[in-house]
């Protein structure tokens, strides 16, 4: 069970949510998510359907270092906004965190990446909704 509120001095309006541990807590590094409500709960649920990461496909985000990602573009969509503020409360992510994340297949991503270059609309919205078709 996770309770949390909005302040330190708003313990009377306490909201509680029980989550399955092992969506709160997730991989041999234990990251835990501090979800607060059922959106944020989804949101692990979709993204937790895919089992690999950015090392596990061949790609590894350093610090310093620039990386072509014009076929991982989708990812910079409201869903891993909303999984990346899950996990730390912010965007502000580190190369860590980022290596970390659910990831589909690298074969999904090019599909992912052929479909959003093909539609020449590389916008937020499109790319969520070509990312929720996979997530479904």
């Amino acid at each position: 069970m996770i309770s949390s509120s909005n302040s330190n001095r708003d313990f009377n309006k306490v909201t509680s949510l029980i989550v399955p541990y092992n969506l709160v807590v997730s991989s041999e590094d234990y990251y835990v998510y501090l979800v607060t409500n059922k959106e944020e709960v989804e949101v692990l649920k979709q993204l937790h359907k895919f089992n690999q990461t950015l090392p596990d496909i061949g790609l590894k985000m350093k610090t310093g270092l620039t990386v072509d990602f014009r076929n991982l573009d989708i990812l910079r969509s409201t869903l891993y906004d909303e999984y990346y503020r899950i996990l730390n409360g912010s965007t502000q992510v580190n190369s860590t965190e980022i290596n970390s994340m659910p990831v589909p297949d690298i074969k999904i991503i090019r599909q992912m990446g052929r479909k959003l270059m093909d539609s020449k609309d590389l916008s937020e919205k499109n790319c969520n909704l070509i990312l929720e078709g996979y997530c479904e």
